[in-house]
């Protein structure tokens, strides 16, 4: 009995050990499997679809809305120039203004005087009534070219009264248009 005790002893701890090993692999392995590997199995390629963003469709939207803009701008500019070389180039032609000033007479010192006496004019009429204030530059002004270009002045004052000489014609003209214009018919 003893005999068979001890046999029995043995073999449940052999069938004991070897179900309580059993046991501990089977928790490894269960706990292996929870683990999370440290390097990836496989590397994953990302592939981009280009779609754009309602912003990226905006931004494309303000960016030729700006470019139209500028481009008017431009040509608005460019249009104002040729208007402006247009005038000078009138008022060359008509009044010629190079033939107004004599060779003679330089320009140098009587430009500054002039320029000096209109403001001085300015200062010294600013206190007083609006009429004086409108009045005191520009008879300060024509004081002074009077005094230091009178051959300048004098071809000055020719070519404006040629010019009156010249509207006189257009001023039934002138009139007659603007009523016509308004829709009021001479009687």
């Amino acid at each position: 009995m003893a005999l068979l005790r001890t046999v029995m002893t043995t073999a449940g701890a052999g069938v004991t050990s070897a179900l309580i090993g059993m046991k501990v692999a089977h928790a490894q392995e269960a706990t292996e499997s929870r683990q999370l590997p440290i390097y990836d199995s496989e590397p994953t390629v990302a592939t981009l679809v280009p779609s754009p963003s309602p912003l990226q469709h905006l931004v494309k939207q303000a960016r030729e809305t700006g470019q139209d803009y500028q481009q008017l701008v431009q040509s608005h500019a460019q249009l104002g120039l040729r208007t402006w070389i247009g005038w000078e180039g009138q008022v060359e032609r008509g009044w010629q203004v190079r033939a107004l000033v004599p060779e003679n007479e330089p320009l140098t010192p009587g430009v500054f005087y002039v320029g000096v006496a209109t403001l001085a004019g300015s200062i010294l009429t600013s206190k007083g009534n609006f009429v004086f204030r409108l009045m005191g530059p520009s008879v300060f002004f024509v004081g002074t070219v009077t005094y230091f270009f009178p051959r300048t002045a004098a071809r000055f004052r020719s070519e404006i009264q040629g010019l009156k000489g010249d509207l006189r014609p257009f001023k039934g003209n002138l009139s007659q248009m603007s009523t016509m214009s308004v829709g009021v018919k001479d009687k």
